[in-house]
């Protein structure tokens, strides 16, 4: 379907079983794992607490030249945000923040972060359209590039991170069944999806409040 060989294939399932997406169970199957609300809020941490000391750093140590490829950034954030390209946004997003750790020679900084994130990435997918608006990252991350011009490194670190995750703000079943629509295959899983994305977000879905449901099994890899 696809024209590859096994061989990427094998790999790219390989490492996705290192960052506790999928589940390999011997003679039964590979298995996509449910979010985990709890890695999801340790992965939050890891990488605001990482970032946080990489703009610090950065507000003293970065230069001119790399100060210009950031604002190429943001006007590449800007015009993927007007055409509405949840895709070309994160891709930017990530190269932002990338950027940042490149300025003060440590990108061993945003690989840590690219171990751990994961589960907060498959949350940032589900939701980011209508949980964080593109605007709205885009003006926190203006928020940085103007304290990092200033060479501040106080307001470098207090200013907002600009992670899109959920959690930031309130989530509903139907934004997240907006999300979900064409990406998932439809085994009566949805609503497991939706639990763990409001414990996530530290909201209550109306499964959970209701039904009390006791979790299920994982989704099968088709």
């Amino acid at each position: 379907m696809f024209h590859v060989s096994r061989q990427p294939v094998r790999e790219a399932f390989i490492k996705l079983v290192e960052v506790g997406v999928l589940q390999v169970l011997p003679q039964r199957g590979t298995f996509v794992k449910r979010i985990s609300p709890r890695k999801v809020r340790e992965g939050r941490f890891i990488r605001e607490a990482i970032e946080a000391a990489v703009v610090r750093k950065a507000a003293v140590a970065i230069t001119d030249t790399q100060l210009v490829g950031l604002a190429a950034n943001l006007r590449e954030q800007k015009a993927a945000s007007k055409a509405n390209d949840t895709a070309a946004f994160l891709a930017c997003d990530e190269q932002f923040h990338f950027l940042i750790a490149q300025s003060i020679d440590c990108v061993a900084a945003w690989e840590t972060i690219q171990d751990i994130k994961a589960q907060m990435d498959r949350v940032r997918y589900l939701s980011l359209n209508e949980v964080s608006p593109l605007d709205l990252l885009i003006k926190q991350h203006v928020h940085i590039v103007n304290a990092l011009k200033a060479h501040d490194p106080d307001a470098a670190e207090e200013a907002p991170i600009g992670i899109a995750i959920a959690g930031r703000l309130r989530v509903t079943d139907a934004q997240i069944d907006t999300m979900m629509s064409g990406n998932l295959c439809r085994c009566a899983t949805y609503n497991r999806i939706r639990e763990a994305i409001h414990r996530a977000a530290g909201t209550k879905s109306p499964v959970e409040s209701e039904s009390h449901a006791s979790p299920s099994k994982n989704i099968a890899v088709r």
